[in-house]
């Protein structure tokens, strides 16, 4: 047994006694190392979930982080459900109108009628003279839409039947812009990229230092020197035998007579739906001037009031847009008219120029009667 006195206890307080000693060299410890030496314990022996907050786990975000999730994998299941249920419902509509345009084009339009436009558009230059007879059958396929369209527009503009035309004053579109010509040649876009094939960045597509609008309007084809615009392929001549009338009109434009008679025809652009040229033929009755008839339509207007004009051997009247002539000798009015409807911008003024150049009149023989003629 071991009698010797015990020690006494020492209790020492690290952060009040400055003269704790360090146990390798027995030197004085300041307070400030023994206090951090004893809270510094290494990361392992940490208890789980308790100490640092970058080593314990956080029960209620890790519940936010499932609720969210869960509610993501919902939304995106919906958003599929419904573009599942969009593109089963665009596909019956495309199979519905492909089955609806199938039937009407079947019934309407004959497989002849798409050869016919094919040759339509593949005849050659010297086809193209010979266009009286060989394009006038082609072009009367036209589709029942674009004449339709014309006749309610016609409707609307000369309010009696074909025999007796009452025109109404035109209404004065000088302030309607063109639509966009890249090269500024006088041809718009449109009528380089889908009438005559020039190249919209080129002025002067055959480089023979003739602008290609001024040679369109020349009746010169504007893409090889010294060609005439018929000889091209680019337009087709269209004949009125009847009432002795000729005009040239682009070759991919559709052709189409409003009456039996043929006083009335149209010149629809393939693309733009919302214009054509038109063609009008009304008996001149008093054997008036083109002036005097249209000045006796309305009572506000004087002969002095509207421009003089010659075209294809007829004196006449044009509108101060452009877009109206009206032409007149003993036997007929005849009117040459671009109607752009309602168009904000012109597509085919170069077009409608053209066309009125290459207007020809010659007119209709007289009927006689040899009364010295005797029977034999």
């Amino acid at each position: 047994m071991n009698n010797s006195p015990q020690q006494p206890k020492i209790n020492i307080d690290v952060n009040t006694n400055p003269n704790v000693f360090n146990q390798t060299n027995n030197n004085p410890v300041p307070k400030s190392e023994v206090v951090e030496s004893i809270y510094t314990i290494p990361k392992k022996f940490l208890p789980q979930g308790t100490g640092n907050s970058n080593f314990s786990k956080n029960p209620q975000k890790k519940k936010t982080v499932w609720i969210i999730l869960i509610i993501s994998v919902a939304i995106l299941l919906l958003v599929l459900a419904a573009a599942l249920v969009y593109i089963f419902q665009q596909s019956s509509v495309v199979k519905e109108t492909a089955t609806n345009n199938t039937t009407v084009n079947n019934a309407v339009v004959p497989v002849t009628n798409n050869n016919n436009a094919v040759n339509n558009t593949n005849n050659t230059a010297s086809a193209n003279n010979d266009s009286a007879v060989t394009n006038a059958p082609l072009n009367s396929n036209v589709p029942e839409v674009n004449g339709e369209l014309a006749e309610n527009i016609n409707e609307e503009l000369f309010a009696t039947n074909n025999a007796n035309i009452s025109l109404t004053v035109p209404v004065d579109n000088s302030a309607i812009p063109d639509t966009a010509d890249s090269d500024g040649d006088r041809l718009t876009d449109e009528e380089e990229n889908h009438v005559f094939t020039t190249k919209d960045t080129l002025p002067d597509t055959d480089q023979d230092g003739y602008l290609d609008g001024g040679e369109v309007k020349s009746l010169y084809s504007p893409l090889k020197a010294k060609q005439t615009l018929l000889k091209s392929g680019l337009v087709i001549e269209e004949k009125n035998k009847d009432f002795g009338w000729s005009i040239y009109y682009p070759a991919e434009w559709l052709v189409e007579p409003l009456d039996d008679a043929k006083r009335e025809i149209i010149f629809t652009p393939d693309r733009v739906d919302t214009e054509f040229v038109e063609v009008m033929i009304q008996d001149n009755a008093k054997n008036q001037s083109a002036a005097e008839w249209y000045a006796s339509q309305y009572q506000d207007l004087q002969v002095a009031d509207v421009d003089k004009v010659t075209v294809g051997g007829l004196n006449g009247i044009v509108s101060a847009d452009g877009f109206t002539y009206y032409l007149a000798d003993e036997h007929y009015i005849i009117g040459l008219i671009y109607n752009i409807g309602n168009s904000k911008q012109a597509h085919f003024r170069t077009t409608f120029t053209m066309m009125v150049n290459s207007f020809i009149y010659t007119p209709p023989k007289k009927k006689t009667t040899d009364t010295n003629k005797t029977n034999s």
